[in-house]
């Protein structure tokens, strides 16, 4: 019987071991720095070994291609960390991927495997950043609605979203068939354009909606499109799930950067991401660098429970049904310009009769205060 005993402790310790060791997902950082700053990052022993020991992988910015960043990716590649290539263009020919620049998306891509086998660099796979183009979204950020009734004509350009889709099928395509994994950064915005069954959004601010080999939504809880429950919405429908930021990225017009989160945000977006996927990217290794953050994400515990306000998840799902029904009637174009001309109309016409009430009231008792003439 104390046989018995021993053994079966010893089998719920086993159990115990191995539900704890799923619990815990693998994680991933981006890093999107210059070529000789990254090569800086890569000289920290103590970096490499956190990163060892986590059993993190790398996704880095290919801002340049450089020799410095090719220095960088050969001491991970000898330390044994997995690094993932994401493709980035210049800022004047966009920087991230959309429909109006396959043709330097393809042409960055034949750099890329020439430097690739120049320095005899090892890759996990690539990876694809599906945005919009960076004027556009600095644009929208300094003047949203100015910048929005610019883009309107484009609602009606099928011809060359289905043009920008086909030229990166293609290319992604020639990523596989050179023996690439290839993995997508995208909107979360495009799960809802897929269930509204629309292009609205894609022609819109030239977005694509492109198979690849793992879609990955950036759930970005610092950008206020949602809080905690914005990771538990859209994190199910990709095939792993970032979160952030926590530093870092493009600047905008006035020199800022996307908004950071604080450690409490971040601890909570992890126990909520592990809830969705295996696999957590966080955005960025530079930004927990500087904060500090690694070693406690080392040895950050995955087990404990998390919260989130109440109707949190409510007010998400009712955000996304508004999405979907504003996507829907943005596909039909010209009656929505009809409906927003109408209605500007009558706005204008309600703003001129308040306005001039008083005037037409003192005109009336002016006519009726008037003596009648014979």
């Amino acid at each position: 019987m104390r046989n018995f005993l021993h053994i079966f402790c010893l089998l719920v310790f086993l159990l115990n071991l191995s539900v704890t060791g799923m619990a815990r997902p693998r994680l991933s950082f981006f890093c999107e720095v210059g070529g000789e700053e990254f090569q800086q990052i890569t000289l920290d022993s103590t970096l490499l070994r956190d990163l060892q020991q986590m059993g993190a992988e790398l996704r880095v910015g290919l801002l340049d291609l450089s020799e410095a960043r090719a220095d960088g990716i050969l001491r991970l590649n000898r330390a044994g960390i997995p690094v993932v290539a994401w493709l980035l263009l210049p800022e004047a020919e966009g920087y991230w991927f959309h429909a109006d620049n396959g043709a330097q998306a393809a042409a960055r891509y034949a750099d890329f495997l020439e430097w690739t086998a120049r320095y005899g660099l090892s890759w996990k796979g690539i990876g694809i950043d599906v945005e919009l183009p960076i004027d556009d979204a600095r644009a929208l950020v300094a003047r949203p609605g100015r910048t929005l009734l610019r883009m309107l004509p484009r609602l009606y350009d099928e011809e060359r979203l289905a043009a920008g889709a086909a030229r990166y099928r293609a290319l992604i395509e020639q990523m596989q068939t050179d023996g690439y994994r290839v993995e997508s950064y995208v909107i979360p915005l495009i799960f809802d354009e897929r269930i509204a069954g629309t292009q609205s959004l894609q022609r819109l601010i030239r977005l694509l909606d492109i198979p690849s080999d793992k879609e990955i939504p950036m759930c970005y809880t610092s950008s206020e499109m949602g809080g905690g429950a914005l990771i538990l919405s859209y994190g199910p429908e990709g095939d792993a799930v970032a979160i952030g930021s926590t530093g870092g990225g493009v600047t905008f017009d006035d020199g800022q950067v996307l908004a950071s989160l604080a450690w409490e945000d971040l601890d909570r977006d992890l126990l909520l991401a592990q809830q969705v996927s295996q696999e957590v990217h966080i955005f960025s290794l530079e930004g927990c660098l500087e904060k500090g953050w690694i070693p406690r994400l080392r040895d950050f515990d995955f087990n404990r429970p998390v919260y989130l306000y109440s109707g949190e998840i409510e007010t998400q799902a009712q955000r996304r049904v508004f999405i979907q029904r504003m996507l829907k009637v943005l596909s039909w174009p010209t009656v929505s310009l009809m409906v927003l001309l109408t209605t500007g109309l009558l706005l204008l016409w309600l703003v001129w009769r308040l306005l001039s009430w008083p005037f037409r009231r003192r005109a009336t008792r002016q006519a009726v205060a008037l003596p009648a003439t014979s």
